[in-house]
């Protein structure tokens, strides 16, 4: 199953009036597996790679079986409001 979901920044935000687009893959083995997530739209952010990939936590070494959509969906909102310098995935090459 694949599916877009797209934020539209809060003021609290340092990207505060962008609007970002991200796909969705639940792979086969979900919940087993972590959804894959990647940000469509180009974005200069410390947690997302200029390819579109997300650095978060909860999709890779932190996945759980109880974990769902709704808990990634948060995990990616919350990274425009509290972005992780100390874990960057863009270095800025």
């Amino acid at each position: 199953m694949n599916f877009t979901a797209v934020y539209t920044t809060e003021q609290d935000s340092y990207w505060y009036g962008g609007k970002y687009e991200f796909s969705i893959n639940i792979p086969d083995a979900y919940p087993f597996e972590p959804p894959r997530v990647k940000c469509l739209t180009k974005i200069y952010h410390p947690n997302i790679d200029f390819k579109g990939n997300v650095c978060l936590n909860i999709l890779k070494e932190d996945w759980k079986p109880t974990l769902n959509v709704s808990t990634v969906l948060a995990g990616v909102y919350f990274l425009f409001t509290d972005p992780n310098p100390n874990d960057p995935l863009n270095h800025g090459k």
